[in-house]
């Protein structure tokens, strides 16, 4: 009756309900927020009905597995700006599961760029894989993601209940 939509839980702050667009102006019905306790992560809940209106082909789907990833590894960073443009930028995985403090978490690291308003995007592999979740850049543009292990342990947890 429902699908999940992935994104970082900054994004959705204090909110218990949020539109989801799955393209800039293309609005899906309000979604159910739940946030994922000690992790930028908040799942969507989005009524199967809304969804029953599009067709598969309007829109690309990430594969649901991941691919091998590897330090050197090319990643894709997608997402959307804040004027609505999709963005892509590619780089390379310095550390493929290292703590980080800031996320309390174990996280993916790569040098690649990004454009604010990209967290909650899409982080894929060269071989069109799920590699995680975009949770934040610095200045030096090293791109922190979210691993798609701990998105798939997450979601389990959730679905279950």
């Amino acid at each position: 009756e429902e699908r999940i939509v992935v994104t970082a839980a900054h994004v959705v702050e204090g909110l218990k309900e949020a539109d989801v667009y799955l393209v800039p102006e293309d609005k899906i019905l309000p979604a159910t927020v739940e946030v994922v306790d000690g992790l930028d992560l908040a799942f969507l809940r989005v009524s199967v009905r809304a969804l029953a209106e599009k067709t598969k082909e309007e829109y690309s789907v990430v594969k649901r597995t991941q691919d091998n990833i590897e330090e050197g590894a090319t990643i894709y960073a997608m997402g959307y700006n804040p004027y609505g443009e999709l963005c892509e930028f590619s780089g390379i995985v310095l550390e493929d599961w290292i703590y980080v403090e800031d996320f309390d978490n174990y996280m993916l690291i790569c040098d690649c760029q990004a454009s604010p308003g990209m967290s909650g995007g899409a982080a894929v592999t060269e071989g069109g894989g799920l590699a995680g979740l975009i949770c934040g850049e610095n200045d030096k543009g090293i791109l922190v993601i979210l691993p798609v292990a701990v998105l798939q342990s997450e979601y389990e947890l959730i679905t279950k209940n």
